[in-house]
């Protein structure tokens, strides 16, 4: 995503938005099918708490990258391809917020990592 953010690669809206459009529902799902099976703080396995920040980490660039048309874009191309999708894609997602903000995936002195969390999350409820 940050490659594609570059100006010197030329207009990548539209590849932005596809990728996006092709990757949200994947990371999204794996994101959230990793909350539910991760073990409590004590007994965390250090690789799978790390590729699940990883996997935060994509899904976060990629909704801070997306402007809103491009996300009513990604939408739109959701429910064109299957009924529902885009209405699970939300659900989906508030449901990731939700899991996040009562159990985050990064420590407490990851403050700048937090902030940029929770100002994204707030951007893509608006």
């Amino acid at each position: 995503m940050t490659l594609l953010a570059r100006d010197d690669v030329g207009p990548v809206e539209e590849d932005r938005a596809e990728l996006a459009r092709r990757l949200m529902p994947t990371v999204l799902k794996t994101a959230a099918s990793m909350l539910r099976e991760r073990k409590d703080e004590e007994h965390a396995v250090a690789a799978d708490e790390a590729m699940l920040r990883r996997i935060i980490a994509v899904l976060l660039d990629m909704v801070h990258q997306v402007s809103e048309e491009q996300n009513a874009m990604i939408v739109r191309a959701l429910e064109a391809e299957s009924v529902g999708s885009a209405g699970a894609l939300v659900n989906d997602a508030l449901a990731l917020m939700l899991a996040l903000l009562q159990r985050p995936v990064y420590r407490p002195h990851w403050a700048d990592m937090l902030h940029l969390q929770h100002y994204i999350m707030l951007h893509a409820l608006r």
